[in-house]
C-alpha cells in the first residue's frame, strides 16, 4: 500500500504519461497464418457468397494519428462518411473498388439452405460468417464463424484487441493467445471474392432507399453478372487447445451451379461512401439423387446468400473477448466449455471499462480512456465490477475531482487513477 504523498506523485506521473499515450493509435497484430486442419465440406448445405466495397485503406492499416493530429480519428471518434449522393444510373461492376472506404466496419455473409426433408419437415441450414475491423476506441478486429449444419456444426471466434488476442472454438474452448498466433491477413479474401466475380453493367431501378442508417440505390443483377468460375471460400482460423498449432474451418459456395438457377439477385449501393452495402442472391433447384440424403426427391430447395457491409458506430460498442474467455476460474468457459487459461492471472484486456469509454489506449499492462461519468460513478463501477472478478480492494483515496483505487488478485496489483476536469473524466489503470 502506497503512502499518500507517493500516491499523488504516482497519479500525476500516470496521467501525464497517459495523456501522451493517447496520441498514439495501437494496431491489431498479425503474423503469418498457419492452416493445419481443414474441416470437410458438407454437400450443398454449406455455401456462401462474397462482396467487398469501395476505395479504402487495407484492413491491416490503422488511421495514422501522428500524421493527422487534427483529424477526428486521432481524437478517438469515428470519421464521418461523405455526403450522400446517388450512384450512377448505369453502374460498371468492374469498377467497384475491392476494399472499403471505412476505417471501422463490419461485414457478414449469411447462407441458408431451405428444403423439405424425407419426413416432410421443413429444414433450414445456416452458415454465418462475420468480420469486423475497429480502430476506435481500441485497435483490433474480430472474426466470427457459425455453421449450424447438424452434421458438421462448428463455431469459431477470434478477437484481437491491441496486443492481446483470443481464440475460441467449439472443440477446444476459449484460449488467450499471443496476437501473432492468429492474424487478420487474408480474412477478407472471401468478402473480396464476390466483387471480383461481378462484371458487366447494371441499371439502377430505385434510388434513396433507406437501409438501416444508410441510404442506398438498388441495382438488379443477372447470372451474366457473375463469374461462373468463382468459388468463394470462407475460412476461420483458430488456435488449438495447447496454443501451439492452428486449425481451420471453412465453407465453400459456387456462384454458378449447373443444377441450380439464379432466381433473383440484387445489389444495394450505399450513397454515403459509394460502397456495396448489400448483395442478395437467391437460388432454386429441384432435389435430385445427389441431395436425397438431405431432402425429399422432387421437392424445391432454395439457397439464399446475403452479404452485408456497414460502418461500425458507437452504438455497436467496443470489441470484447469471446464469452468467458480468459476468466479466472477452475471450471473454464468459452464456447466449447474448455478452460479459460491454466493460470488465474488476468491481463489488462480482462479489466472492464465504462460503456462510453473513448480515446482509449492500452498496452500489455496499462489502460487509459476517458468518460463522461463522474468520479464517484467510476469508483462505484470498478468496486462492483472488479469484486465480481475476484479482485480485493486494498486501498482507496477519494476527493471531489480525483480518486485512486488499489486492488489485489493473487500476486497481481491493479491501481486505478481517476481525474475529472472540464466535464471529462480520465481513467488510468496500471496492472502489475
Amino acid at each position: 500500500m502506497r503512502s499518500y504523498p507517493m500516491r499523488w506523485i504516482a497519479i500525476v506521473l500516470t496521467l501525464m504519461l497517459a495523456s501522451l499515450a493517447c496520441q498514439v493509435v495501437g494496431s491489431g497484430g498479425g503474423a503469418e497464418t498457419v492452416v493445419e486442419t481443414l474441416q470437410p465440406k458438407v454437400p450443398t448445405v454449406e455455401e456462401i457468397t462474397v462482396v467487398s466495397t469501395i476505395p479504402v485503406i487495407e484492413p491491416t492499416a490503422t488511421p495514422p494519428a501522428t500524421e493527422t493530429p487534427d483529424s477526428e480519428t486521432s481524437t478517438g471518434t469515428l470519421p464521418a462518411l461523405p455526403p450522400a449522393q446517388p450512384g450512377p444510373e448505369t453502374l460498371d461492376l468492374g469498377s467497384l473498388p475491392k476494399e472499403p472506404l471505412l476505417y471501422d466496419y463490419k461485414e457478414s455473409y449469411q447462407v441458408s439452405i431451405q428444403f423439405t426433408d424425407n419426413d416432410d419437415l421443413e429444414q433450414n441450414f445456416t452458415t454465418v460468417y462475420e468480420y469486423r475491423l475497429q480502430t476506435v476506441p481500441v485497435s483490433g478486429w474480430r472474426l466470427f464463424y457459425d455453421d449450424q449444419n447438424p452434421f458438421f456444426a462448428s463455431q469459431v471466434e477470434a478477437v484481437v484487441m491491441g496486443e492481446q488476442a483470443y481464440s475460441a472454438a467449439t472443440d477446444v474452448g476459449c484460449e488467450r493467445v499471443q496476437s501473432d498466433q492468429i492474424t487478420q491477413e487474408d480474412q477478407r479474401l472471401a468478402f473480396r471474392s464476390l466483387l471480383e466475380a461481378l462484371s458487366g453493367q447494371v441499371t439502377r431501378t430505385q434510388s434513396d432507399v433507406p437501409m438501416g442508417d444508410l441510404t442506398v440505390d438498388v441495382y438488379p443483377l443477372t447470372v451474366d453478372n457473375l463469374d461462373a468460375e468463382t468459388e468463394i471460400v470462407m475460412k476461420a482460423v483458430y488456435a488449438s487447445a495447447d496454443g501451439d498449432s492452428k486449425s481451420t474451418v471453412s465453407t465453400t459456395i459456387d456462384l454458378v451451379e449447373e443444377d441450380s438457377q439464379l432466381v433473383s439477385a440484387t445489389l444495394y449501393l450505399a450513397q454515403q461512401g459509394g460502397f456495396v452495402a448489400r448483395i442478395e442472391l437467391v437460388y432454386g433447384k429441384v432435389v435430385d439423387e445427389e441431395d436425397a440424403m438431405l431432402a425429399k426427391l422432387g421437392t424445391e430447395m432454395t439457397r439464399t446468400v446475403v452479404y452485408n457491409m456497414q460502418p461500425v458506430t458507437s452504438a455497436d460498442g467496443a470489441l470484447v473477448p469471446p464469452a468467458d474467455c480468459g476468466a479466472a476460474s477452475d471450471d473454464g468457459g468459452g464456447m466449447g466449455g474448455g478452460t479459460g487459461g491454466s493460470s488465474g492471472a488476468q491481463t489488462i484486456a480482462d479489466i472492464p471499462r465504462l460503456e462510453d469509454a473513448s480515446n482509449s489506449f492500452s498496452t500489455s499492462d496499462t489502460l487509459f480512456y476517458q468518460s463522461s461519468a463522474s468520479v464517484s460513478d467510476v469508483v462505484a463501477f470498478y468496486k462492483e465490477q472488479l469484486s465480481a472478478l475476484g479482485w480485493v480492494l486494498d486501498d482507496e483515496f477519494s476527493m471531489d475531482a480525483m480518486a485512486t483505487l488499489e486492488f489485489t488478485h493473487g500476486g497481481q496489483t491493479l491501481t486505478i487513477s481517476i481525474l475529472s476536469s472540464g466535464g471529462v473524466t480520465t481513467v488510468s489503470i496500471d496492472l502489475s
